[in-house]
């Protein structure tokens, strides 16, 4: 049995810093259950909306949109970042999929949130991000081999000053054989990090990478930044 470990790095501003797993436990927790893709569905990467410009709801909306057409029973991530504390966003799609929460870091000056949507529905689709509060922004993506649910496993969250930025689970994961996907935001541009292939770049602030491991273990993602400040969310999916 197969899973996604995510890894999720958001890197932007230095302050104190918790998570609360939707479903679970507090601190750098998860969400009950267990998920996967079956054996001869491998977890593989399909899609993200864009390889180089993140979806802007700037007090307002914004749609991230599929390149391709979504496939039935894969699963959708949603990574957010929230410019300042408001925590009002509402996920919807054009496909009748069923956006849920699970996981949030609290920052000082801004939230990070992490969405999913399993066993999607085939078709063209947009992601709707409403936020009408504040000034979300982020990436959307789609994974094959994750089967019915895609349980919440291990996270942790992380921020800094230095010129590598890194992430760490809070546990170790109990499954090998995972996809590990590393999303970082920071002050300036950023690049890939050591054995990682990158999905996404903006070419200011944000990274979206991933990985594929083979054993269990406590999983770290880093991404190179010139300069400044950094925060980072990683979430392990099985």
């Amino acid at each position: 049995m197969r899973r996604l470990l995510l890894t999720l790095g958001l890197l932007f501003i230095v302050g104190p810093c918790w998570a609360q797993g939707i479903g679970g436990q507090s601190g750098f927790g998860g969400k009950g259950g267990f998920g996967g893709g079956g054996v001869g569905n491998p977890i593989a990467f399909v899609q993200v909306n864009s390889s180089t410009t993140f979806c802007d709801a700037n007090f307002s909306t914004a749609n991230c949109t599929y390149s391709i057409n979504n496939t039935a029973g894969n699963t959708g991530f949603l990574v957010l970042l929230s410019v300042g504390t408001s925590s009002q966003v509402t996920i919807s799609d054009t496909n009748s999929n069923t956006w849920n929460l699970v996981l949030t870091c609290t920052e000082t000056n801004q939230n990070l949130f992490l969405y999913e949507a399993v066993n999607i529905n085939a078709g063209a689709n947009t992601v709707h991000i409403a936020a009408p509060a504040s000034r979300f922004r982020g990436f959307a993506s789609e994974y094959s081999g994750l089967g019915a649910t895609a349980a919440l496993d291990q996270s942790g969250c992380n921020q800094g000053s230095s010129a590598t930025a890194t992430v760490t689970a809070g546990g170790a994961t109990t499954q090998p054989n995972e996809l590990v996907i590393g999303w970082f935001w920071a002050a300036g541009p950023l690049t890939v990090g050591a054995g990682y292939t990158q999905r996404a770049n903006d070419g200011t602030i944000a990274i979206y990478e991933d990985n594929t491991v083979s054993s269990t273990g406590t999983y770290t993602a880093t991404a190179t930044l010139g300069f400044g400040a950094y925060s980072a969310m990683i979430a392990t999916l099985k």
